[in-house]
């Protein structure tokens, strides 16, 4: 204990030394295991369009019905864990011949190719889709299910398209539909920040004390002060992770995605560095003196008695 009161600075380098590979290893052993899982999504049933009968729809209906397209994107997000996802549409009106369904029809939907920044597409077989005409026969919901590790594991990110009916006996109902797969390496990310933030502590670091113009300081300073020092450095990584990458479900973990990640942790660590530093390094002792009027400036001379004049 004695040397680390002597060495605090020597000490805490010791202690985040340690503490940064922990947290590696700690970081790298919870890998998540990323494989394919799970049933196809699920399939509705959909009968051919040829075979539409008055079961389902009224003798008087002569025209296909039209159902209005959805406002707004529906989105869906499909968790870390990759598991199967299920969402509705909001109702969707038909706009002619109301009532001309049965309440639960059943009709098909077809959907587009759903393609993500940098042009992969969601493969057809983990994804399907399905619309139901309501209980009051007025409106109908499109229904989607999203497997993204169905036969095999898809890449993460946003993927846009639309899905719209494909039914002799209505028409419309095209909706919009953003899925966001999240990245599940959040341990990678949490590691790259982790071992960015400390390459950008050792460059403030060194800065520090290449700089020959700032007050030197004796190795002497508190352990745990200095300890502080270079955790809440590290800590600076926290929230750009939390912005960068985890509120943002379409983060696909592209190298230009970790390269611009790092770039803005170790900045943000070398910035951070002198202001912390500031807070825990001793004045030496020629700043304090210097700082301080009254042990900067001399003794104030007191006057001269006066000599008697010569010859008197």
């Amino acid at each position: 204990m004695g040397w680390i009161r002597k060495h605090g600075e020597a000490a805490s380098n010791i202690a985040t030394v340690v503490l940064v590979i922990a947290g590696a290893i700690g970081a790298w052993a919870i890998n998540p295991a990323v494989k394919p899982i799970g049933p196809r999504p699920h399939k509705p049933a959909c009968p051919l369009t040829g075979q539409a009968t008055a079961k389902n729809v009224k003798k008087t209906a002569s025209l296909p019905g039209r159902v209005s397209s959805a406002r707004s994107t529906l989105i869906i997000f499909v968790g870390r864990d990759g598991h199967e996802e299920y969402r509705q549409s909001s109702p969707l009106t038909i706009q002619n011949g109301q009532k001309r369904f049965a309440a639960g029809t059943h009709l098909c939907t077809s959907t587009s190719d759903f393609v993500r920044s940098g042009g992969l597409i969601l493969p057809a077989n983990q994804i399907s889709s399905q619309a139901v005409v309501s209980n009051d026969g007025e409106t109908v919901t499109v229904s989607v299910w999203v497997a993204p590790r169905y036969g095999h594991v898809s890449g993460f990110g946003s993927y846009s398209g639309t899905i719209s009916l494909n039914d002799s006996r209505a028409t419309g109902a095209s909706v919009p539909v953003r899925i966001n797969v999240q990245y599940p390496y959040v341990n990678r990310v949490l590691l790259w920040g982790l071992l960015l933030a400390c390459a950008g502590l050792i460059w403030g670091l060194m800065v520090r004390k290449a700089d020959k113009a700032l007050p030197d300081t004796d190795d002497n300073g508190s352990f745990f002060a200095n300890l502080a020092l270079r955790v809440a450095v590290l800590a600076t990584a926290v929230p750009i992770i939390n912005i960068q990458v985890l509120s943002k479900p379409g983060w696909t973990g592209t190298l230009s995605q970790y390269l611009t990640l790092g770039g803005l942790v170790g900045a943000a660590a070398i910035a951070a560095t002198p202001s912390f530093r500031a807070l825990v390094s001793q004045i030496p002792k020629s700043a304090r003196t210097q700082a301080d009027p009254k042990k900067a400036a001399p003794a104030e001379a007191q006057p001269a008695e006066a000599q008697p004049a010569a010859g008197i």
